[in-house]
């Protein structure tokens, strides 16, 4: 408009008024861009003042006990902590105020003495990343040395066992590989050890990081048993280790109770990396209270940088110490992805019972070291052990006088494994560490021990990957994978092994490890198109080198996929391809189930003796969201949960004797819940007593349901469910005999009978009031750990302690199945399909099932954008209020994270089912008032111009 109007005239008045306009224009221009320049800093100021302020202290120290510690202590209290920086002037402070600051090769960060005042003076200053413990570590043997239980286990020839004999024959024994030894010392003139097998001297290097000196005698033993196990040279009448003819580095960094600290394990660490060690043992362990503590970057560091290491599973499942649980029981430093974590099999390669199982989670809380794991975070995990190895009657070297001695536990496991990268290493010296560590992977056999029932048939037990990894080292398979290795290995070959069960738009996020053996052009994964907005993959590499990549692999559950799934991924490496198995249940929820494992004291953490966590995974199948009464070892009364949000309720070991009692109203409220009083509904309660329950007690809240306990004097019975029609047994079609135990009857008012059978479903009302009792036989079902795997992997379940015999899984699925809800109902509504980049969009829901209203379940508000879009966007926002009477509330704002105007997808996820909406953003400027400044002005020209010509006219 501009041009033309210059074409038509030229003259001075116009051209005046032109350049007025255009410096209208520009003046308008620069201050739209001022503003937005000037909002963009506004809001850049205001996100480092929130971020300034926003440092949290007990996330920067890590470990929830050292917090509390450091929290509790006096300002001027000392603290020896491993401290990382994100900058350079937080280093050069910490240099200044902090006292023997140390730093190593193998960790970025530095070991510190530093008081709480000017500790937290640093962390408020910015530039920490993280803040650990100088935590203690403890050798990993059980002094559990001759197992009664099992009469079967005698001494394991462990060479034997992993096929050392094989490559022993062609000449192999590990020659000129350093292996370093870092524990209590070595008794360094014991015969079988301070020479080869051809007499050479075998000590290369020692150092005692606890006196600094050489002295590394060991005044432990532990130390002495690993070096014989790994090496002893088979001279002088002493049996052969797995690598007789290997060195040593000695390098002791516990003292003379198995004790040292991190500080010095990452010393020893980086000494061995210094004098060339090609394998680091590692058979000692401490409870896991940060994934990312610093010994874990050490030994990662360490084996990226040529250094293989094998570190103990440890020998906590089972154990008090950790609840008596099953898994989640893996020590540090075995958590380390990049080392080859190691647990211990029997003579009979069955799974030692005490053998730590995976997968890698925290599982450290409390000052006394014990902890509950069954609400442990799952997010973020990594499978482990990687393989299992003999570790039960061992007979090794000794360091009382030249003698031997009989040991057991995932030490010992470790250093057979030591051994055999010894004599791998030895074969193969230029094969990277990772490559190493994938031939064992590859070519290690699974242990499905055979077991004879006690009703004489045999029954082949599947083992989990989570107790035995990729299954029992076999060192020819692995000399024979290296010398043609494939492209890429994979593992696990399942995924995901976190979970079993997961409800509908569960979030799950777990890593999975492509080994990379050869050069490759590039690598890539390939799966259902369908599958692509409910998987994410971080640090994958498209053109790698040889190495072992850990990749983060995020699952979310999809309406589409209810019911069992099976689908492959496919990694892609040049012109080859690898399957990677995905295999899961996911399940419609539909309402809640609250475990109450009243069991729990300041000193004591029992779960379901460990076995919680499959009644967890059961619920799930059946659409129960779990919750757990007294978790994290913080006991919680029964009579403070609102008990309209459950719709069943199972209480665990009543009143155990020595536990928590039930107050007055707490068994007021279970009995209203169950009888349907105070607007309740009449829910379901399922009991699982044991024989130290409070018979008494739990028999007097029962009285108005004309049920009752009594006490049992035999172990256990044999049910017949060969011609049982009762749909509670309907699981069992295919089996004649049940052997359950039963120190405990149920007894109902005016019957007679006792058969097993009435022992488990006694009152059920659900035709007036919706109410459901069922009374279980006892929780001394679940006690024991070693061979209770779940029912969908198998029909029985074997307790080795007790030999009791019975699929308790299946058990409880139809006492869950009993207590069935309907599909819940849920109404949404949507504030606006149209909004501003400055507005706020509001999605409303209300839900119910048949028991009534819905309260505390979660809802997720995820924004996209649609499908065929360029840019690839996936935001979820979890700004919920939940108003307790049903109503749910999600708020969505656009500028919080910078979207532009344009459609997308906004979808209300839950594990009920998805609900999506085409929503459209408009921007917050408008042109509107600089289009009429621009039509004004022009209007102006052409009046101006009109009445010019009309003035020239008129004068002509």
């Amino acid at each position: 408009m501009l041009r033309f109007l210059y074409e038509i005239n030229d003259n001075s008045l116009v051209r005046k008024l032109l350049q007025l306009t255009r410096t209208l224009l520009v003046f308008l221009l620069v201050c739209c861009t001022y503003t937005s320049q000037n909002y963009a800093r506004v809001n850049q100021l205001s996100d480092t003042q929130i971020y300034s302020e926003s440092i949290k202290i007990e996330e920067i120290i890590r470990g929830k006990n050292f917090y509390n510690q450091i929290s509790d202590s006096n300002p001027n209290t000392e603290f020896r902590v491993f401290i990382k920086t994100g900058s350079k002037s937080a280093y050069n402070l910490l240099s200044k105020v902090g006292k023997q600051a140390r730093t190593f090769q193998s960790y970025s960060g530095m070991a510190i003495s530093i008081s709480k005042a000017k500790l937290y003076e640093i962390i408020f200053e910015g530039g920490i990343v993280g803040v650990w413990e100088n935590s203690k570590f403890y050798t990993t043997a059980d002094t559990n040395n001759l197992l009664a239980l099992n009469s079967t286990q005698e001494i394991a020839n462990f060479t034997s066992m992993v096929s050392a004999h094989d490559l022993w024959n062609e000449g192999t024994y590990g020659t000129n590989t350093k292996v370093a030894i870092l524990d209590t010392g070595i008794k360094t003139d014991h015969l079988a050890l301070n020479v080869t097998m051809n007499t050479a001297s075998r000590i290369l290097h020692k150092w005692n990081f606890l006196e600094s000196n050489d002295n590394v005698e060991d005044d432990n033993g532990h130390g002495t048993c690993l070096a014989g196990i790994i090496g002893a040279n088979g001279l002088y009448g002493y049996d052969k280790g797995v690598a007789p003819n290997c060195s040593f580095l000695i390098g002791k960094i516990l003292d003379y109770n198995g004790v040292g600290t991190t500080e010095l394990l990452i010393q020893g660490v980086d000494w061995a990396i210094e004098n060339g060690a090609d394998i680091i043992n590692l058979s000692l362990g401490s409870f896991v209270k940060d994934k990312e503590s610093p010994e874990i970057e050490a030994i990662d560091n360490a084996v990226e940088n040529g250094t293989l290491v094998c570190a103990a599973a440890g020998n906590m499942r089972g154990k008090e110490e950790f609840g008596y649980n099953d898994l989640y029981t893996i020590l540090s430093p075995g958590i380390s992805k990049k080392a080859i974590t190691v647990g211990a099999v029997d003579n009979n390669k069955v799974l030692y019972e005490h053998s730590s199982a995976g997968p890698v989670v925290v599982n450290y809380v409390g000052s006394t070291g014990q902890t509950l794991f069954d609400s442990v975070d799952l997010s973020n995990t990594w499978l482990k052990p990687d393989v299992v190895a003999p570790g039960v009657k061992i007979n090794t070297t000794a360091f009382e006088n030249q003698k031997t001695t009989i040991v057991t536990g995932t030490s010992y496991s470790t250093a057979v494994v030591t051994g055999v990268c010894s004599l791998l290493k030895e074969l193969y010296p230029t094969n990277h560490t990772s490559t190493i560590k994938a031939s064992l992977l590859s070519s290690s056999a699974d242990i499905s021990p055979e077991i004879v029932t006690p009703l004489g048939d045999s029954v082949i037990i599947p083992t989990s990957a989570k107790y035995q990894g990729s299954g029992l080292v076999n060192t020819t398979k692995a000399s024979q994978y290296l010398d043609n290795p494939p492209a890429i290995t994979i593992w696990p070959k399942q995924v995901p092994y976190s979970q079993e069960v997961y409800l509908l738009n569960e979030l799950s996020s777990f890593y999975f490890s492509i080994y990379v053996n050869l050069p490759i052009t590039s690598l890539s994964i390939r799966y259902y198109a369908a599958l692509n907005p409910y998987m994410n993959f971080h640090n994958f590499p498209i053109y790698p080198s040889t190495g072992q990549y850990d990749i983060l692999m995020e699952l979310s559950t999809t309406e589409g996929s209810i019911g069992f799934r099976n689908f492959p991924l496919e990694i892609v490496a040049g012109s080859s391809s690898y399957d990677l198995d995905v295999s899961l249940y996911i399940s419609k929820g539909k309402g809640r189930i609250l475990f109450d494992c009243n069991e729990l004291d300041a000193n004591n953490f029992y779960s379901m003796y460990g076995n919680l966590y499959n009644l967890l995974d059961i619920s799930k199948k059946f659409g129960f969201n779990p919750a757990i009464l007294s978790k994290d070892g913080v006991p919680t009364s029964i009579s403070d949960y609102n008990m309209s949000d459950f719709e069943v309720v199972s209480l665990i070991n009543f009143n155990s004797s020595n536990r928590i009692n039930y107050s007055l109203q707490d068994k007021e409220t279970i009995l209203n819940f169950a009888l349907g009083n105070q607007n309740n509904g009449g829910k379901t309660l399922i009991l699982l007593p044991s024989r130290s329950s409070d018979i008494l007690g739990l028999n007097a809240m029962l009285q108005p349901f004309n049920i009752s306990y009594k006490t049992l004097l035999i172990a256990n019975e044999t049910l017949d469910v060969s011609s049982l029609s009762n749909e509670f047994f309907s699981c069992y079609n295919s089996i004649d005999f049940l052997v359950i135990p039963s120190p405990l009857e149920v007894v109902k008012e005016n019957d007679s009978s006792s058969t097993i059978l009435d022992r488990f479903v006694f009152y059920d009302s659900r035709s007036t009031n919706n109410s459901l009792i069922i009374a279980g036989n006892n929780v001394e079902m679940f006690q024991y750990s070693p061979y209770l795997y779940s029912s969908y992997t198998s029909s029985y379940h074997e307790d080795f302690s007790s030999l009791h015999f019975a699929d308790n899984y299946r058990l409880f699925e139809n006492i869950i199945a009993y207590s069935a809800i309907y599909e819940p109902t849920i109404t949404y509504s949507l504030s606006t399909p149209e909004l501003s980049l400055s507005d706020q969009l509001i999605v409303t829901m209300n839900a119910s099932n048949n028991f009534g209203i819905l309260k505390g379940w979660d809802f997720f508000l995820t924004v996209r954008n649609p499908p065929g879009s360029v840019n690839s966007m996936n935001i979820i926002s979890y700004d919920l209020i939940d108003y307790g009477n049903g109503t749910y509330k999600l708020f969505f704002s656009p500028e919080k994270y910078s979207l532009s105007v344009g459609d997308y997808l906004l979808s209300i996820r839950s594990s009920f089912e998805t609900k999506t909406w085409s929503i459209y953003l408009l921007s917050d400027y408008s042109y509107g008032p600089l289009i009429v400044v621009i039509s004004i002005t022009i209007c102006v020209l052409f009046f101006s111009y009109a009445r010019l010509r009309r003035t020239r006219k008129f004068r002509r």
